[in-house]
């Protein structure tokens, strides 16, 4: 059985270009053990395989940034359960949900959610003075 060579390195500064030793794994894991005993090697090490990928921080931080698409459907989910639970104006779902007025605006016009507040009535000709009654049966004052 052939044992596959490591190196090993700086964890604290990887740097797979300047190992500190280069060896087996039994043969290193000894020498790690008395250089540390000596106090040599004061910082941690690491033992990396030959052909390992070098540790790349920029993909790791870009892989630990939201997705914007996960953002949005957990914010229309939000929307979505307030307005079944009766909060129907788009200032009353942007208290309620923690969302900017505008962002509960967009969605609720992006994902087609009827809205239940003034601007609504306007826009559909209805009598905004009477708020109570459903928009789609008429008021008993017109």
């Amino acid at each position: 059985m052939t044992e596959t060579q490591v190196l090993v390195i700086n964890a604290d500064l990887p740097d797979i270009n300047h190992p500190l030793a280069i060896g087996t794994e039994p043969d290193l894991a000894k020498l790690i053990y008395t250089k540390r005993q000596s106090g040599e090697w004061q910082y941690p090490v690491r033992l990396v395989s030959v052909g390992e990928p070098q540790w790349d921080d920029e993909a790791y931080l870009a892989n630990m940034k939201p997705d914007p698409l996960a953002t949005e459907k957990e914010q229309i989910r939000a929307i979505r359960h307030d307005y079944h639970k009766g909060i129907h104006t788009i200032r009353q779902l942007s208290e309620s949900t923690g969302i900017f007025r505008n962002r509960v605006s967009f969605l609720m016009h992006k994902y087609s959610l009827p809205r239940k507040d003034a601007k609504h009535f306007r826009e559909k000709g209805q009598n905004t003075s009477i708020m109570t009654v459903p928009y789609h049966k008429q008021s008993i004052l017109e």
